[in-house]
């Protein structure tokens, strides 16, 4: 009886490592990597979303509350005018939860906006975001700052 037992725990020693080869195979994975890279949970939702439009852009910066906004203005007109990738984030005043706007552009000169609240204090489950596309984006001056302007907003 004991040489049987031994026997089923051999086998199961050799076919369980044999297992865990073949869940790759059963996911389509080929490559480690490719595991990852299916799940992409680097940032907040504000994050995700704007490197799901523009890809990895130029970071203009967060900037809080009250603090000057001239130098993350300066490089998103920048990077606009260089048909660069770029990206500056707004925090703003919440209630009971984070919020922020950003801009964000394309190197095709796409430019949008969005808004986001973290949904944080309110009960709900997750972070919400709003996509808005700038129609005819354009750079205006003002006292004596150059800014990001567009038409209107889709």
């Amino acid at each position: 009886m004991r040489i049987k037992e031994l026997h089923k725990r051999e086998k199961l020693l050799f076919i369980f490592p044999l297992g865990l080869l073949a869940v790759p195979l059963l996911l389509r994975v080929t490559k480690p990597v490719d595991l990852i890279a299916k799940v992409d949970l680097r940032g907040d939702a504000l994050d995700r979303a704007i490197r799901r439009r523009v890809g990895y852009a130029q970071d203009c910066g967060t900037v809080p509350i009250g603090v000057n906004r001239a130098s993350s203005q300066a490089c998103a007109v920048s990077a606009f005018k260089a048909k660069q990738p770029f990206r500056v984030r707004y925090i703003e005043q919440g209630d009971d939860s984070e919020h922020a706007t950003a801009i964000a552009g394309t190197a095709q000169g796409q430019v949008f906006i969005y808004r986001y609240d973290s949904l944080m204090g309110t009960g709900n489950v997750g972070d919400s975001v709003y996509e808005s596309t700038c129609i005819g984006p354009y750079i205006y001056t003002s006292m004596g700052q150059e800014h990001i302007g567009w038409n209107r907003l889709k």
